[in-house]
């Protein structure tokens, strides 16, 4: 099965606005492998996660929903990814509420979210960031 919330990284030039700022603060304080690696987390656990709210959607299942938004939150949260951590925040919201439509536009606009976050870092070259570039 294609995990839909695979990053696609054809973009062209990266977006700064979209960067995780703490990844981006650790690749200038010359932790690049950590920022890496870090990113590289997040992005497959991210991935993992929306394929999860997508399938707990599909099959109105507010707790699962509740619990996967949350966790993203949580993640999305410490690397400084604060548009997506908000949206899961209100995500977590609306699905303890039971409120479904407003659940299932929000998962489409993480996935949104999500996706330039990964084609911008995919184009960032992390060593310029830690040599002041």
């Amino acid at each position: 099965m294609e995990n839909r919330a695979v990053c696609s990284c054809d973009a062209g030039a990266h977006n700064d606005g979209m960067l995780p700022q703490e990844l981006l603060r650790m690749a200038r304080e010359g932790d690049i492998g950590l920022a890496t690696e870090i990113f590289a987390i997040f992005q497959t656990d991210t991935a993992s996660r929306l394929e999860i709210l997508s399938r707990a959607v599909a099959s109105a299942d507010t707790g699962a929903i509740t619990r996967q938004a949350h966790a993203l939150k949580g993640s999305a949260g410490q690397v400084g990814a604060q548009a997506l951590a908000e949206g899961c925040r209100r995500m977590e919201t609306a699905a303890r509420e039971g409120k479904m439509a407003e659940v299932s536009a929000r998962l489409d606009r993480l996935q949104q979210l999500f996706f330039p976050i990964c084609q911008a870092m995919s184009h960032l070259d992390l060593g310029d960031l830690s040599h002041g570039g």
